[in-house]
């Protein structure tokens, strides 16, 4: 990391050194313009950046409430927060509005549900987030579940007299992290095993 990089990332942008270098290690000879032009994006590539930090640079810009970037970064926030740490696979997408307009109106102009709506979708069409039937997902659970759901029924359409076994549950699942690269909390290979198990699945 060069020296009049390292020293604008750590006493003008407020980064501690090993996060300095996080950020240089990604962007290289852009860093400075990428923290420049949109300290939001650091909330995808940078591990250990998340939206707060992200937004308290983009404060320090100038960055305006209603930037899009600004409402796209807080979104996936949300819904991060919702489905990584508390275990679920989509978040019904009226909370995720809720939830989005009081995450990005804390200590700024009011951000409104409409403004919050064409986020999302400006989010769908990068391909970060699928929204159906009411509901939005990480992109890589979505598709985990439909993947994971198949092979779900295929198990399930079997002689009903061999119950579904543990070890062709975990099988399925570790297929589904595999082909799609991610990795289910146990609070969420909880609800899928109790889901499956469920009346809902007879």
């Amino acid at each position: 990391m060069r020296d009049g990089e390292g020293d604008a990332l750590t006493d003008r942008y407020g980064f501690g050194l090993d996060l300095a270098v996080k950020v240089y290690n990604t962007y290289k000879d852009q860093t400075l313009e990428t923290v420049q032009n949109n300290p939001y994006q650091l909330v995808w590539d940078v591990e250990g950046i998340g939206f707060h930090k992200a937004d308290k640079l983009g404060r320090k810009m100038g960055i305006k409430d209603n930037n899009m970037e600004r409402i796209k970064a807080g979104v996936l926030y949300a819904l991060y927060e919702h489905t990584m740490q508390d275990g679920h696979v989509y978040m019904p997408q009226h909370l995720l509005e809720e939830k989005s307009v009081e995450l990005l109106s804390e200590e700024s102009e009011a951000i409104s549900k409409d403004e919050v709506w064409n986020g999302l979708l400006e989010l769908a069409e990068d391909g970060k987030v699928a929204v159906e039937d009411e509901r939005a997902y990480i992109t890589s659970l979505y598709f985990a579940e439909k993947g994971f759901v198949t092979n779900v029924r295929r198990l399930l359409t079997k002689d009903e007299e061999d119950p579904f076994p543990e070890a062709e549950f975990l099988k399925a699942l570790g297929e589904a992290e595999e082909r799609f690269t991610i990795e289910y909390e146990n609070q969420q290979r909880e609800a899928i095993q109790k889901a499956i198990h469920s009346p809902l699945w007879s």
